[in-house]
């Protein structure tokens, strides 16, 4: 079996992104379990940069001086080459935004708390600051996460 799940039409359409979901048989926290999905998905390991994710809205840059630091955040955004991110969700929303056009990419842990502060939304705008990133340029994925079946909020969150 597999240790993590592609998207067929990123990886037909937009060559310089490698998006790879990995499965709950992964523990991503493992530097062992993260050198096999790197080997197997090409994934440069020595660059594999990811935050102190918070449950927040704080959206991080990567630039070259800080790949593989890890700073308190829940988003990443970067247009360098060879440089994977890692964000962690179990019941939370992971969500990639792909600038086909600048190659630019982000990753946003998105829960209920940065949902509630539009963490998306913040970076994408990050993305336009930095990189002169148009809208209309990018292609989003979401990806699983915890259901209604399983998960109420309050009417007031609501």
């Amino acid at each position: 079996m597999k240790n993590y799940i592609t998207v067929q039409q990123i990886n037909d359409n937009i060559d310089f992104v490698n998006l790879a979901i990995t499965l709950s048989n992964v523990d991503s926290k493992s530097r062992e379990d993260m050198k096999v999905v790197c080997k197997d998905g090409n994934f440069n390991i020595e660059n594999l940069t990811s935050n102190i994710q918070i449950h927040s809205d704080i959206v991080n840059k990567i630039y070259e001086n800080n790949i593989g630091q890890k700073e308190e955040g829940d988003a990443l955004i970067t247009n360098l080459s060879n440089v994977p991110l890692l964000i962690f969700t179990a019941d939370c929303v992971p969500i990639a935004i792909i600038d086909k056009k600048k190659k630019a990419i982000a990753l946003a842990h998105a829960g209920w708390r940065g949902t509630y502060d539009a963490i998306a939304k913040k970076t994408i705008e990050k993305m336009i600051d930095n990189y002169d990133t148009n809208p209309k340029d990018l292609v989003c994925v979401i990806g699983p996460s915890i259901g209604p079946c399983c998960y109420e909020v309050s009417k007031d969150l609501v």
